[in-house]
């Protein structure tokens, strides 16, 4: 694979600053990481070695790679135009996870309960160096956790949309004590059951469902 592609200075600066940023989720660095050392250091770029750096797969490393020579032309026009807040715009979307074809993942009920439920935690708790949780750290800390395999930022928003939820303004009554994983995921499907069982139980028996754990 041969370069032939330079960084400009604008372009090559925001992706120092995005490495140097503790807000900035791993798979993010990684990516920045690797625009940098091959296109910065053309003559030596090696997949293979690059890979070990910063441990991802030679394969892996030529995708990102391709991916920028493919941004580059967009990323130059920014900073033609001069405005450095789309360039940095640009440079974050073109970081992104790329769309998958076929239909989106579908996640059951207890997956999206234990995703809110970190968004009730302290980042710190997880050994996040970030005062907040972003959509960013909370999809790295949900596969992270195992809960989900793979999950993008822009649906883990969706997900914190949904209920209204801002991880920034969360209250101590919020937070899970439960520490076992497996448990709490058998809790939250037990609950998730019963909430989605609810308006079934209502429509055939007159059933009412009520909560009333906050109230004990």
């Amino acid at each position: 694979m041969v370069i032939t592609r330079r960084l400009t200075p604008a372009i090559a600066s925001r992706l120092v600053q995005l490495v140097r940023s503790p807000k900035t989720s791993r798979d993010m660095r990684r990516r920045a990481e690797i625009w940098l050392y091959a296109f910065e250091f053309p003559d030596l770029f090696c997949p293979r070695t690059l890979g070990e750096v910063v441990g991802l797969s030679a394969k892996t490393v030529r995708k990102h790679v391709q991916r920028f020579e493919q941004s580059i032309d967009a990323l130059e026009a920014c900073v033609a135009e001069g405005n450095m807040a789309k360039l940095e715009r640009t440079i974050e979307d073109c970081l992104q996870d790329a769309p998958r074809s076929g239909r989106p993942p579908d996640f059951s009920p207890w997956q999206i309960v234990s995703i809110i439920s970190i968004a009730c935690e302290k980042p710190e708790s997880s050994g996040r160096p970030v005062s907040k949780w972003t959509s960013r750290e909370l999809a790295d800390e949900a596969v992270k956790r195992e809960i989900v395999t793979a999950i993008s930022a822009s649906h883990v928003a969706r997900i914190l949309r949904s209920v209204n939820l801002k991880p920034h303004k969360t209250k101590g009554w919020c937070f899970t004590t439960e520490k076992d994983h497996e448990a709490f995921a058998k809790q939250a499907q037990e609950v998730c059951e019963v909430y989605l069982q609810a308006p079934k139980h209502h429509e055939q028996a007159g059933v009412h469902t009520v909560s009333i754990d906050e109230r004990i």
